[in-house]
């Protein structure tokens, strides 16, 4: 395995485990893309999923927490819309912005990391298809 895609499945894992709202469309790390983000800058990772967690509360689309941020709207509807998954990077100068925003949405993050059926982040509906997005700080 070359040290490339070693860095990419130690970024894939970075982001999901803290959840990721970005800007900037960049490649998915899962397509061997590279990112354009860099130390400081914020990747929201949005990926199509089947359902949410039951106990989950899903954010419409619509809904002005997310219509008040253009880097969440860029990833899901990215998501939905192409290849079922996205990366956007939020620039150094925006991960406050991004911050805030997030901590107006409700997210999904179980007591017990065991249970695996469901992702740890934020659930947003686009169009009928739910979408569990993620906001990290990249090191």
């Amino acid at each position: 395995m070359k040290k490339s895609a070693i860095a990419v499945v130690v970024l894939a894992v970075a982001v999901s485990g803290s959840g990721c709202l970005t800007g900037q469309p960049t490649a998915s790390p899962l397509d061997g893309g590279e990112s354009s983000a860099s130390t400081g800058d914020g990747e929201i990772t949005a990926e199509v999923v089947s359902d949410a967690p039951p106990n989950a509360t899903v954010v419409d689309f619509g809904d002005d927490r997310v219509r008040a941020n253009s880097y969440l709207r860029e990833a899901v509807r990215e998501a939905v819309n192409e290849s079922g998954r996205a990366v956007v990077t939020v620039p150094k100068s925006e991960v406050g912005k991004m911050k805030a925003d997030r901590e107006r949405l409700s997210g999904y993050f179980p007591d017990d990391d065991s249970s695996g059926e469901y992702e740890s982040g934020y659930y947003v509906e686009y169009d009928g298809t739910v979408v569990r997005v993620e906001f990290a700080v990249l090191n």
